[in-house]
């Protein structure tokens, strides 16, 4: 993983949001993105939805252990190009590398596993060195956001959100599609 740095102006503290939901997490439906016959690969996997060319609003990141909403008008956003990552952690913009590897495993029902999605990398190369002060805690937000994304292993598409995980399981990222 590349470090990334950013310019933290004075930040004012202040309360942390109460985690959000995640209870729901724990049983996860996912939105096939093909037709009641998924198409398959040679192996017996259904195809990976394409990540490039899609663009994402976060909702929920990691903080600390726990799943937390964003801060009170703040937007982050996640972006894929073809191979390339970008958006807005809530004040600096970043720029990015990824990649995909491996099949895709689809979760349907049951017992959520480690194999569930595909493996993937982020890279950040660049960020913004813009210091916010408004909304208090925007930096510290944005920050445990792009540590988050970095730190992603896994990634899988689950009632239409995308979702990014570590190797084991544990949920990083839940983001809704912009637009």
């Amino acid at each position: 993983m590349a470090a990334f740095a950013v310019a933290i102006a004075a930040c004012g503290g202040g309360e942390t949001e109460e985690p959000g939901d995640v209870a729901a997490l724990t049983s996860i439906t996912p939105v096939t993105t093909a037709a009641a016959d998924p198409t398959t690969t040679d192996a017996g996997y259904p195809e990976a939805p394409a990540l490039a060319g899609t663009d994402w609003n976060v909702i929920l990141y990691v903080e600390g252990s726990s799943m937390v909403e964003l801060w009170p008008g703040t937007e982050i956003t996640l972006s894929f190009g073809d191979g390339t990552i970008s958006g807005s952690g809530g004040c600096n913009q970043y720029d990015g590398t990824y990649a995909v590897d491996g099949p895709y495993d689809e979760f349907t029902e049951g017992v959520r596993d480690e194999a569930d999605g595909q493996a993937i990398t982020v890279d950040i190369v660049a960020v913004t060195e813009i210091g916010c002060t408004e909304p208090s805690g925007v930096m510290d937000q944005e920050s445990e956001y792009l540590k988050a994304l970095e730190s992603s292993a896994r990634w899988l598409i689950a009632r239409g959100n995308l979702l990014l995980r570590t190797p084991d399981g544990f949920f990083l990222i839940e983001a809704e599609p912009a637009g």
